[in-house]
């Protein structure tokens, strides 16, 4: 088998579980180069470069970053037990072998997101978008996430073509640029939108998503909010804000609310500006301005609410 089909079954076994326990060991000849063993209960991400094959970042969340980097590199092989455990060994170009073991329990939001990926890719209930496919999959972040980010529809040039949620244009730039000033990764997050295909008009170019076509993609929304659990959910721009609306009801508005935390839904909202260059070149939310909005966002995160604390601006109410 290809590199490529080995590294994306070993993807999906990473993801089938939930780790407690991960060995990493990586042997150059005789000398034994890297020994680690990680216990307790941690998440797993990859994040992908697809500019250079055969890279790879194996992110154990709050414990280690493991990363495989080398072109060429060969697994060797994968053996699975029946208690939900499993390793792999690979070769790596330097003549360096390695081998991953882990084990956990099962992972049943990775069974129940495959359903909800399937349904959501095989919709068929917005007949002008009948020849788009949903933007969601693994991609879009970490299922376990504290932090859900929901911004409007894919752009035609970003997320409709990359298949991941900001992405691809100045908007995913934008929204890279962003987060990386606040020392988060994509990794660290989830990220969707309130419609999850993209929608254009009848000449091919995009356009805002229709008031039917939110409420069509509400019960997906509503299911994978459920499914993620997270702490915090951030709406970016009003389409998404009021999106919300289908699920539960919200006196928010984007204008009066901007970058305050309130509850909805025994979880909490922190309504921003969307990152498009639109709104940054017209100075609705420029981005020193969108900066501190996220720097806000941490702070409260870190500092407040993982304390089962009330974010400030709450308290302030």
């Amino acid at each position: 088998m290809s590199y490529s089909k080995n590294l994306e079954e070993v993807k999906d076994l990473f993801y089938g579980i939930i780790p407690n326990q991960i060995e990493i060991e990586i042997h150059r000849g005789e000398i034994k180069v890297i020994s680690t063993n990680i216990t307790g209960i941690t998440t797993v991400n990859f994040n992908d470069d697809e500019n250079k094959q055969g890279y790879t970042n194996i992110s154990f969340v709050n414990s280690i970053k493991f990363d495989i980097r080398v072109e060429g590199i060969e697994i060797i092989s994968c053996d699975v037990t029946k208690d939900n455990s499993f390793e792999f060994f690979f070769f790596m170009p330097n003549e360096q072998i390695g081998k991953i073991s882990v084990k956990g329990e099962p992972n049943d939001n990775f069974i129940d997101f495959d359903k909800l990926v399937k349904l959501a890719k095989d919709c068929t209930f917005c007949e002008s978008m009948l020849d788009k496919e949903a933007v969601i999959g693994y991609k879009n972040g970490n299922l376990n996430a504290d932090i859900l980010f929901i911004a409007e529809a894919p752009g035609p040039r970003g997320a409709d073509m990359t298949g991941i949620p900001l992405s691809g244009d100045m908007t995913g730039k934008n929204f890279e640029e962003i987060l990386r000033s606040v020392g988060l990764k994509r990794e660290d997050v989830f990220i969707t939108n309130a419609v999850l295909c993209c929608p254009t008009g009848k000449n091919g170019k995009v356009r805002p998503p229709k008031s039917r076509e939110i409420k069509n993609c509400s019960g997906y929304l509503s299911l994978l909010i459920e499914l993620i659990d997270p702490k915090i959910i951030v709406t970016l721009g009003a389409v998404a804000l009021n999106a919300l609306k289908q699920i539960e009801g919200h006196q928010l508005t984007l204008k009066k609310h901007i970058a305050t935390f309130h509850h909805w839904n025994g979880k909490f909202i922190y309504p921003l500006y969307h990152p498009s260059p639109l709104v940054i070149n017209r100075g609705l939310r420029t981005m020193e301005q969108q900066k501190s909005d996220y720097l806000e966002l941490i702070r409260n995160y870190e500092n407040r609410i993982l304390k089962g604390l009330n974010p400030i601006s709450l308290l302030k109410r």
